[in-house]
């Protein structure tokens, strides 16, 4: 392994993680590490790379047939999550303030003339992340709270309504959402691809690995 390659290894991990050398070397310092274990290190994990690329170098790649072939044995899997893109104007309650609460939600609702939602995210959000994108949101199912989503993909784009969750009260507008549905192939065909060639790989590294316990003389020194 030469000294060039290793050096070509550090200088990617640098510029993938935006740090300058001095700066790694501190961070190695403070975890009780140098530039010289981590430069040992990706030697190890280079020599390792290769002997897996020479060990798998003679797979043949998947078929078309082959990747068709899976595609259609997991279409059940191959499905899109439903998203949504909303705004919404966050207002926390709880036990002690809600009808108050209600009100204030209410109120906004009423001033809301179906171009001014971004004036009165300013004025009466209280959800400070969103607020410098007027209120927005992209999620896809599953990723914020289950109370919310079920109003939320129950409704039909272009509509603004007020639904309460666990956290308080949100005015919303629905800008658009999308069903779930299922994936092409050609929309998946280099997933599958690549997940084969992975599986391929890994079947013939465990023969290898395999072969080498088999071929290995134990010896014992216990008397």
């Amino acid at each position: 392994m030469s000294s060039q390659e290793i050096e070509d290894a550090i200088n990617t991990l640098l510029t993938n993680n935006g740090i300058t050398l001095k700066e790694l070397q501190s961070t190695l310092a403070s975890a009780g590490s140098s530039l010289q274990a981590l430069q040992e290190q990706t030697r190890k994990e280079l020599l390792l790379q290769k002997e897996i690329n020479l060990i798998t170098s003679s797979l043949e790649p998947p078929t078309e047939s082959e990747l068709k072939d899976y595609y259609e044995q997991n279409q059940e899997q191959s499905y899109t999550l439903a998203s949504a893109k909303i705004r919404q104007i966050m207002i926390y309650a709880n036990t002690s303030n809600q009808e108050e609460k209600l009100e204030l939600i209410k109120a906004v609702r009423s001033e809301y003339d179906g171009t001014n939602f971004c004036e009165l995210v300013e004025k009466y959000s209280e959800d400070l992340v969103s607020i410098p994108r007027c209120g927005l949101y992209a999620f896809q199912q599953g990723q914020l709270l289950t109370e919310f989503e079920e109003v939320v993909f129950s409704m039909e784009p272009g509509s603004a309504f007020i639904t309460q969750t666990r956290l308080g009260y949100h005015f919303v507008e629905l800008i658009n959402k999308t069903e779930p549905r299922q994936v092409t192939f050609e929309e998946s065909r280099d997933s599958i691809y690549s997940l084969l060639v992975l599986e391929q790989k890994q079947a013939v590294l465990n023969n290898y690995i395999q072969s080498l316990r088999e071929e290995a003389e134990i010896i014992s020194y216990i008397d």
